[in-house]
């Protein structure tokens, strides 16, 4: 995948934990992982897959109450 997120994400240093929201099947997630990030799903709906480097949570971005600074980037993107 070479997207233009990829792209931007450049000056994020490896091993740092991206937040993605919306992640849907996770593509970018999963990318990112392929690529030495750490990587955390939010969807409101269902995960559809079993992923040991990625940890999903199911819920709304809106009703989530995250500590401050548990990410090193947050990424939304939409196809």
């Amino acid at each position: 995948m070479n997207t233009p997120v990829l792209k931007r994400i450049r000056s994020i240093k490896p091993n740092s934990l991206v937040l993605d929201v919306g992640c849907a099947e996770s593509l970018l997630s999963h990318e990112l992982i392929a690529k030495g990030f750490r990587a955390v799903g939010l969807d409101i709906r269902d995960y559809p897959f079993k992923s040991e480097k990625m940890m999903f949570i199911k819920r709304n971005i809106m009703d989530t109450k995250l500590p401050d600074n548990t990410f090193d980037a947050i990424i939304v993107f939409l196809l």
